[in-house]
């Protein structure tokens, strides 16, 4: 068996030693290729072999996992069959199997299950579901709220807070914002931390709230007025001591406290941009067949925004912002040289700078700055209260879990971190069983390295070794396909450290690019480049994908279709097309259109006639997903799209739960609506309008009861009463039957 042909930078990932190795692997450059052959070398290494064991491979899914292992067990049995005396090779076919080729939280549910009794862990603990984790926050979080709702009945803080949050009788936007600062923190390596560096944060601005630990702590003390009063007037001392110290009388030069400052960050950022897209405007303008007529204004905006970036501090910067004249008019001279592409690209490179600039004004310096630090300090007080509602939602729910003696994907992480980390006056330390793992590894190779987040960093960080001197970390990914965001993905990581090393340098830290695209045609890698240098800050020759692909596959178009919001699309029936059902409709349309075009088989070598089962659609909101599944059985399209959610947040189960409130209560507009336009009752938008149209005062239980008892289009009156006489005869049942039966 031949060996494949490597690039310059494939076999450089796979044969590079003695540090660690950052390899940014654009799509189709022959990663998982590389990941395998280097492994594969490391165990075979005539010199230093490595047994297959004292590996670590982390991947992102259990699939890729099985799949490297399959990959590389069927290297290792080609050599092997090669070399039919080596004994090192046979050991290897059966350490193999016992290799740790896994995904981050079966390494960290290893970790658990060996090292359970440093932090007092239940051996026999299970990892619940999705599904039922969700349930659980739930009544934990109402369970919370109630508590606080009863013990700060009389707290006036605490009311400006939920009026802030949830100016309604609803609380859900308090459920939510508790949810979704919880879901973040379980983002941070040491979340209960990171919640009191938040209060941190905003000092000053209204009383202090009392520090606790949770709402049932409250609930254990027999003077909570007392103690609260006593810890807020103790935090509230330390406050305005902090307050006069980092606002009072350092609000000013280098002395910014941390809110300040990361406004001036950010506002030299957004300077920045602006700079750059006004600079390439100015550049286009004086190219040849350029609107070069545009230099003078474009030169003025540069001239503006480098004499506000001059400035060193926020006080610097208000006083700059403030000193702007308007912006010049662009020339209206007509010169037929021109290009009318060039002219446009300007104006829209010198709209955009505008428009960054108009935001970072909006968001930092709307006022003065003593205006903007007052209403700082007085929004801590609803921050302090959502993260203290959060911490405690967080240590009751820990608490619910241990009783239940069961554990999320998030408690892995963070319980395997206790193991195997150390937390000393605010640093981290590599633990003995850290330690342990290191001398175990020889080498650490992380796959979707773009997908880790600050707790998996630390937690591969401490048994690779580095913090004893060591690295042997092999890190790949591809920030361009880092799309895990709100799984908490820090695609940051990835990017310092492409930064931070250097390449050709003889450190114990390089970096490697693999942009050669061996599975597309020039006309995919050409548009894919074409829209990342322009959303994509140093996409440089390093960064681009080079297309090697066989010339002798034919290429197809790319094709860009954009759809028009401004016009109105009108169906047959009447009904008015949203956004959103536009794109599907065009979806639809285009997978239509291509069934049957001609395409090139790579696998079979020969032309043959798109299907459609050659099709993927990817949609970049999952809620999406199963509407475009039904546009698309509708036509008579074979479609199968997978569950953007768990089992609660599936469309069948959503309809049943809105049908089971309807029946427990039918004055519940949004379910009653839910249930109306779904199949149980099949109503059209446009027969729901008609009835709110019809009768535009009350709810809308009251309006379908007054369509059903007045003179009115009779075939939809009809079908108004069927619908009450059935839910009629499911309430009287749920009386006498079980929930079961009544399902």
């Amino acid at each position: 068996m031949s060996e494949p042909r490597w690039t310059p930078a494939q076999r450089a990932a796979i044969d590079d030693r003695g540090g660690a190795l950052l390899v940014s692997a654009a799509a189709g450059s022959g990663k998982t290729a590389v990941l395998t052959e280097r492994a594969v070398r490391l165990i075979t290494d005539p010199e230093h072999p490595v047994d297959a064991d004292r590996l670590l491979i982390v991947t992102f899914t259990n699939a890729a996992a099985a799949e490297m292992r399959q990959r590389i067990r069927d290297a290792l049995e080609v050599r092997a069959e090669q070399e039919a005396d080596n004994e090192h090779l046979q050991r290897q076919l059966v350490l193999i199997h016992n290799a740790k080729i896994t995904t981050i939280h079966s390494f960290c549910l290893q970790v658990l299950r060996s090292h359970f009794h440093l932090i007092g862990l239940d051996p026999g603990f299970r990892v619940a579901d999705e599904a039922e984790m969700q349930l659980l926050r739930q009544d934990v979080l109402k369970e919370v709220l109630d508590e606080t709702y009863e013990t700060e009945a009389e707290n006036q803080e605490f009311h400006e807070f939920l009026e802030q949050f949830s100016p309604g009788k609803d609380d859900r936007p308090v459920m939510e914002a508790v949810l979704a600062l919880y879901h973040f923190s379980m983002g941070q390596p040491w979340p209960l931390e990171w919640l009191q560096e938040c209060r941190e944060m905003y000092v000053g601005g209204g009383a202090a709230l009392a520090k606790t630990d949770s709402a049932e702590q409250k609930k254990e003390e027999p003077d909570n007025g007392s103690r609260l009063e006593e810890d807020s007037a103790k935090e509230g001392e330390e406050q305005n001591n902090q307050t006069e110290r980092v606002c009072g009388k350092t609000c000013d030069g280098l002395h910014d406290p941390l809110w300040l400052q990361a406004a001036v960050d950010d506002t030299k950022h957004v300077l920045e941009e602006a700079g750059n897209l006004v600079q390439r405007a100015y550049d286009t303008a004086m190219e040849p067949f350029g609107p070069a007529a545009y230099g003078p204004a474009l030169l003025d905006d540069l001239e503006q925004i480098e004499r506000v970036a001059r400035a060193q501090d926020y006080h610097g910067l208000a006083a700059a912002f403030r000193g702007m004249h308007p912006y010049k008019r662009l020339s209206t001279k007509k010169d037929p040289d021109v290009l009318e592409e060039k002219k446009q690209l300007v104006k829209d490179l010198r709209e955009a700078a505008k428009t960054a600039l108009a935001g970072v004004r909006t968001r930092y310096f709307y006022d003065t700055p003593e205006v903007i630090r007052d209403e700082f300090e007085r929004s801590g007080l609803s921050v302090r209260w959502l993260t203290y509602l959060t911490e405690a939602f967080s240590k009751r729910l820990a608490q619910r879990k241990a009783e239940k003696n069961m554990l999320d994907f998030s408690d892995l992480e963070h319980l395997a971190l206790q193991i195997l980390m150390e937390r000393k006056d605010g640093e981290n330390h590599p633990s003995a069983a850290a330690r342990e793992y290191a001398e175990q590894f020889e080498e650490i190779m992380i796959d979707e390295y773009q997908d880790s987040n600050l707790v998996q960093e630390l937690i591969l960080g401490s048994v690779s070794g580095g913090g004893c001197g060591a690295h042997n970390l092999f890190m790949v990914g591809d920030v361009k396909q880092s799309i895990y965001k709100f799984r908490l993905a820090e695609p940051e990581i990835f990017r310092s450290k492409y930064e931070l090393y250097k390449k050709e340098e003889e450190t114990q830290s390089g970096k490697i690019d693999l942009n050669s695209n061996f599975r597309s045609k020039k006309n995919v890698t050409r548009t894919v480049n074409t829209v990342f240098e322009k959303v994509m800050e140093d996409y440089d020759e390093d960064a681009r994908l080079h297309c090697t692909a066989p010339e002798e596959y034919p290429g197809y178009p790319t094709r860009v279709t954009i759809i028009d919001r401004s016009d109105e699309a009108e169906l047959e029936d009447g009904d008015m097309l949203e956004s959103t059902d536009r794109e599907i409709a065009t979806i639809a349309r285009i997978v239509s259109e291509n069934k049957g075009q001609p395409v090139f088989d790579v696998k079979k070598q020969v032309e043959r006639s798109v299907e459609y089962r050659d099709i993927v659609i990817l949609s970049r909101n999952r809620h999406t997903i199963p509407a475009i599944e039904k546009a698309l059985n509708d036509q008579g399209i074979p479609a199968f799209g997978e569950n953007p959610g768990g089992y609660f947040e599936s469309v069948e189960i959503e309809i049943f739960v809105n049908l089971l409130k309807v029946i427990d209560n039918i004055r519940q507009d949004i379910p009653l609506i839910s249930v109306m336009h779904s199949p149980i009752f099949d109503f059209t938008a446009k027969e729901l309008a008609k009835i709110r149209i019809a009768f535009r005062e009350g709810s809308f239980y009251q309006a379908i009861r007054s369509y059903a008892e007045t003179p009115v289009e009779v075939p939809l009156q009809e079908k108004v009463r069927k619908m009450l006489e059935q839910l009629t005869y499911w309430k009287q049942l749920r009386r006498t039957v079980s929930l079961e039966e009544l399902l």
